[in-house]
């Protein structure tokens, strides 16, 4: 078999292994009380973490959400007292170490950031997918008009393989950049974990992400304020972040 006749099919491949892809995955938290940082207000402990190296980040949410462009910080919720609490959104900062304060990336700029940065990752996922089924086709097509045309079968299967390869990469492709599964993937998992704007129930344990911009190089604490939403009253906390 002649081994150029393979090369777009493998061109695919090499292409979709190396993107990055959005895949939705569990990032798990320890108790409110474990961690360093912890402080307590109107009965409820907090606890927080900054996920700021590349490698850690990918590992722990499955893709490269640092490289996207959007720092990921987590913030736990132990809440054993007797009112509702909120978030203040428009007073919740990331300082950083040289006291610089950053403010939270707005939803859709989020979501732009993570869906641009994986997409071709979407794109060549599928290409090589829909490659690999065009490409079997292919052979089976090329083979049997090396048969009927008394050619050499294994070099027209070979090169039906390539060409089916090369069709179904493209169509592929064509169809993951031009549909919107993915973007409502990413909009729907970034709603669903961002802990700013829910409510902190009573007697119960949350647990969410705040989303800062990924120019964020360093973090040394997170200032958040709380409302009692029975009260009205607000306090502010200092989590410093190792």
């Amino acid at each position: 078999m002649k081994r150029r006749g393979w090369w777009p099919l493998a061109l695919v491949l090499a292409l979709a292994w190396s993107c990055t892809t959005y895949e939705y995955k569990a990032v798990p938290f320890k108790a409110a009380e474990a961690y360093p940082n912890r402080q307590e207000v109107y009965g409820a402990q907090f606890g927080a973490k900054a996920w700021l190296e590349a490698a850690e980040a990918r590992t722990a949410f499955g893709f490269d959400i640092k490289g996207a462009g959007v720092t990921a910080v987590q913030v736990v919720v132990d809440h054993q007292g007797s009112q509702t609490l909120t978030l203040v959104p428009d007073q919740i900062f990331l300082l950083d170490d040289e006291d610089q304060y950053w403010e939270l990336l707005p939803p859709q700029v989020a979501l732009d950031r993570i869906e641009k940065h994986t997409r071709m990752g979407a794109v060549g996922k599928k290409g090589s997918t829909t490659a690999i089924l065009g490409g079997a086709a292919g052979a089976i097509l090329g083979a049997a008009y090396g048969i009927v045309s008394d050619r050499n079968v294994i070099d027209t299967a070979a090169k039906g393989a390539a060409a089916g390869a090369a069709l179904g990469a493209v169509k592929g492709g064509a169809d993951a950049a031009d549909g919107d599964d993915n973007r409502d993937q990413i909009a729907g998992d970034l709603a669903g974990r961002e802990l700013k704007g829910k409510p902190l129930s009573p007697q119960t344990i949350s647990q969410g992400f705040l989303f800062f911009p990924g120019e964020v190089s360093s973090a040394k604490e997170l200032r958040l304020k709380v409302r009692n939403e029975g009260t009205g009253e607000v306090q502010t906390l200092q989590l410093p972040l190792p």
